[in-house]
């Protein structure tokens, strides 16, 4: 499980910045861009969020228990960074 995580948080990432790459983030109008960030940064909080509520709280209780620390990946805490530094540099 921990893998399917793991690809599919890197799936989110490698689509948001594809998007990113084709619309120039830099050269964009702001009101272009900022709709694009706050849709990238809402979905991937909001991935990031069901997967630790599942892993932290939900999978502890569950037949098929999660053991360790509830699931995280730096690429996705990295991805929800950047795009907030851009929104707060394009701002």
């Amino acid at each position: 499980m921990e893998n399917f995580f793991r690809v599919t948080s890197k799936a989110l990432g490698a689509r948001i910045e594809l998007e990113f790459v084709k619309n120039d983030v830099w050269q964009s109008s702001f009101s272009d861009v900022r709709a694009k960030l706050n849709e990238s940064m809402r979905l991937l909080k909001s991935w990031k969020d069901r997967v630790t509520e599942l892993t932290r709280d939900y999978w502890r209780t569950a037949q098929h228990q999660w053991k360790g620390k509830p699931f995280s990946e730096p690429y996705l805490d990295n991805m929800i960074l950047r795009i907030n530094e851009i929104f707060e540099l394009r701002s």
